[in-house]
């Protein structure tokens, strides 16, 4: 069993008395660990423990979100997982360079979600990697810092939705039935898995309040479909048909990728709603969401794993498009 080693003095761990936010105390359990071979740092998130000031509901959930620093364009997810046994045990990588490495670090932040509730950023915790001796292999214990609302601002990032974005309420209903959410940009997304073929299955449906609040009359759209590896390396592209003047467009496409099962876990789907700029050429994104490995939100998520469970059947949800 791995030693284990706190980080940090006891006074760096911020307890202040907050209304809006439950934790009394937390803590998060990592390892780091330096391949110079081939400059690659790992980083395992183990479990985050945590005190609350009153008692949640059982299906309050945690997720952990990683940001590789100063840069903030390399970002990675946990799997959620029950506020009161949040055992992640999952591990990521970035590549990072000998001669940087003493300026970067990698920020953890913790949300909850709550049934019916936006997602909240509870806690947070940046750990640099000039502060670790990475020539130790252990285990290190991160106390979390109390999180405030002004303090989540991840606004512009591809890989995670900030907490702005995500704050919009997402929509899941049955194919055809409309939604409710007249004011939200949605899209019609199937999905599953072939397991004999090794073959993922993306069916591009119908789009509802595609809009441009600059414009009064309705766009010209096509959805943009990338397929990225773990790494956030490009594999593939595909986009639809253009569909001209349109607040409800119907795509109807459908699209094959041969994956193999044991990789699903290690790619990310994204979809961009694009709005065609047919005079200067520079196409505009009106939204996007993205699944798999680097998924966009907890109803992504949903659907990603309902996929895996609906043995080779197609599930269709809507999803409503996160802002750029």
């Amino acid at each position: 069993m791995k030693k284990t080693k706190n980080v940090f003095n006891e006074r760096d761990s911020l307890l202040i008395n907050d209304s809006s936010n439950n934790l009394s105390s937390g803590t998060l359990e990592v390892r780091f660990k330096f391949d110079a071979k081939n400059n690659k740092m790992w980083i395992f998130v183990i479990k985050a423990t945590l005190e609350m000031t009153e008692n949640l509901l059982k299906s309050t959930l945690v997720q952990v979100h990683l940001t590789v620093l100063p840069s903030k364009r390399i970002r990675f997810r946990t799997r959620v997982k029950s506020i009161d046994n949040a055992m992640f045990a999952e591990e990521f990588f970035c590549k990072v360079s000998p001669d940087t490495m003493q300026s970067q670090g990698i920020r953890f932040r913790l949300y909850t979600y709550e049934r019916f509730k936006r997602e909240k950023l509870l806690a947070e915790a940046t750990v640099m990697f000039a502060m670790i001796n990475l020539d130790e292999d252990m285990c290190k214990i991160v106390p979390l810092k109390r999180a405030y609302p002004s303090q989540d601002s991840d606004l512009g990032s591809r890989s995670h939705s900030s907490i702005n974005s995500n704050s919009r309420l997402n929509s899941i209903v049955p194919s055809g039935d409309g939604t409710i959410n007249s004011l939200l940009s949605e899209l019609e997304i199937g999905l599953a898995y072939d397991r004999n073929q090794s073959m993922l299955i993306l069916e591009i449906g119908k789009g509802n309040n595609f809009h441009l609040t600059s414009e009064d009359r309705p766009p010209d759209t096509y959805v943009q479909i990338t397929l990225h590896n773990l790494v956030g390396e490009e594999i593939t592209t595909k986009r639809t048909a253009i569909k001209y003047g349109q607040y409800q467009p119907i795509f109807a496409e459908r699209y094959l990728f041969n994956i193999q099962e044991n990789f699903l876990d290690q790619i990310t789907l994204f979809i961009s709603v694009m709005n065609k700029n047919l005079i200067n050429k520079n196409d505009r994104e009106l939204g996007w969401i993205s699944f798999g490995h680097d998924t966009s939100g907890t109803l992504q998520c949903a659907h990603w794993d309902s996929m895996f469970n609906a043995q080779g059947e197609i599930i269709t949800r809507w999803h409503t498009l996160l802002e750029k």
